[in-house]
Order: structure tokens, then sequence, then C-alpha cells
């Protein structure tokens, strides 16, 4: 199959295509900003005249849900929600967007179904929803909801690289925004794994992808701690924060795709401190 990406070049994108070609799919990345003829990644001036292809993959969204919130507004929904409606004028058989957990509203404990009515009313959340409703709108198309994705090439900012990063510089203490939201942590590749499923079994509606298991950031931080043999060193909060729990129900998901999740928060960890 050929498959086209929006997003190509980011953390989930670049690991979804090398994922792709091991299956041995045709994968063509596109950006507004950038070109590569070695990676085949083509530059396009709009999405409404994207490169032709059996599928399409969108990912080209913003992941920063406090700069979107804090500066963008309702600007920001209008324009995901504009190149939504450009991207399903091509003539693909088959679409897939990547959303969010961000549009499920923090919880004190249990986790996320797809028919939850508690949901998030940020502007970062309702951007999601509404290109959500887009794509679900039209036929053949699939809707994955992602939970807490990290691995090599990930987020400087996401807490995951927070806690690697002063491990890795010896920090005497571990400083962190918060420690005790608990959330739902999902290794890359077990990500692009079950998006190659659901490329392959053209599964329609709304997924989501994650773990199951809700992992707290306490937690997280010293399972990396003992890894790197400093289980001595204290891991500390720069704010208190009260209860909050978002983890997802993925039933569905592996039932549908024959499909689960293999790498434990503790073997990702090791594999992000090896390198």
């Amino acid at each position: 199959m050929r498959i086209v990406i929006t997003g190509a070049t980011g953390f989930i994108g670049s690991s979804l295509t090398n994922c792709l070609k091991r299956a041995g799919h045709e994968v063509v990345g596109v950006s507004r900003s950038t070109c590569s003829e070695k990676n085949n990644i083509v530059r396009v001036e709009s999405f409404n005249n994207l490169p032709c292809g059996d599928v399409l993959v969108h990912l080209a969204e913003s992941n920063n849900r406090i700069l979107i919130n804090s500066q963008h507004g309702v600007d920001y929904i209008g324009q995901v929600s504009q190149v939504a409606r450009d991207i399903i004028k091509n003539n693909f058989s088959y679409y897939i967007y990547a959303s969010s957990v961000a549009v499920y509203a923090n919880r004190e404990e249990g986790v996320c179904g797809l028919s939850d009515e508690n949901l998030s009313d940020d502007n970062y959340a309702l951007a999601k929803l509404e290109v959500e409703k887009i794509f679900l709108d039209r036929k053949n198309s699939a809707v994955i909801r992602l939970s807490n994705i990290y691995g090599p090439g990930m987020s400087p900012l996401n807490v995951v690289s927070a806690i690697i990063s002063q491990i890795k510089e010896n920090k005497k203490v571990v400083e962190l925004q918060s420690i005790t939201p608990i959330r739902d942590f999902i290794w890359v590749d077990d990500v692009t794994h079950a998006i190659n499923l659901i490329i392959e079994k053209k599964i329609e509606g709304k997924y989501n992808l994650g773990t199951g298991i809700g992992t707290s950031v306490s937690e997280m931080a010293r399972t990396a701690l003992e890894v790197a043999g400093k289980e001595n060193v204290p891991v500390v909060a720069k704010m208190k924060t009260g209860p909050s729990c978002v983890v997802l129900d993925i039933d569905k998901t592996m039932r549908d795709l024959n499909w689960k999740p293999e790498i434990t928060v503790l073997e990702g960890l090791k594999r992000l401190l090896r390198n």
C-alpha cells in the first residue's frame, strides 16, 4: 500500500514511517515547511492537494496544549478544522486521525472509555473533538485517541524527558512540576505497531490507544532511578496538585486488532537510560 503521512518528521511520524516501511508499505511524508528527497518528504502548500495514495494518516497537529490554550484560543479550533476538511477532499480510500487522551477530563480514579461523557472543555481538547467529528462523518475513517507516548526522539518538554535528563545529568534531586498525576504511558513502537494493524484491517470508528495501566509520575521517576542505580535520589514536586487520573480503556482496541502493548514502563525506561 502507498501511505501518506502528515507530520511524518515528528516523533510519532518518524517512528511510524520506519514501522510501515519494515512492513513493506510505500510511505510518503508531507510537510508545509520542509522537504527531503532522501526521506521521501514532499513539501505542499496546502493539504487539499496531497500526493496520491491508498491511506492517509494525519499526525500534523501541535501537541503543546499549554501554548495553544494560552495563546491561540478559539482561532486554533477553526484552523485545525479547516486543515481536516482540506485533507478529506483528497481521494484516499481510508483515513486515520491521531487524536489525544487530552479529550478526556481528569478524574480521581478509573479508566476513560470511548462512550465517556466526562470530556475536557479547553480549546486544545475541543479542537481534537471537532477534527474527530470531521473524519468520523465520512466513511472509511478511524480516530485513535493516543495516550502519553514516550520513546527515543520524544519531546524534551514531557515529563519522561525531564526525569531521564535529570538522572543522566546526575542531579542530586529529581525535581518535577507535579508527581501525583496518574497517566497511561505507552512505548512509541507499540503505538506504531497498532497503527500498522489498523491500516491493514481498515477498522472504522474511535479507538483508545494506550496500555490501560496507570503509572503515577512519582512511580515513573522512582522506577527510572532504580534502573539507574540511584534509588537514594529524592523526587520532589514544584507544586502540589489534586487527584488526577487519565488512563485509557483499551479493551475494544485489543479485541478488534488482536493486539496488546508489549513494552512495560520498566523495559521502556531501561531502553531510554541505555541510550
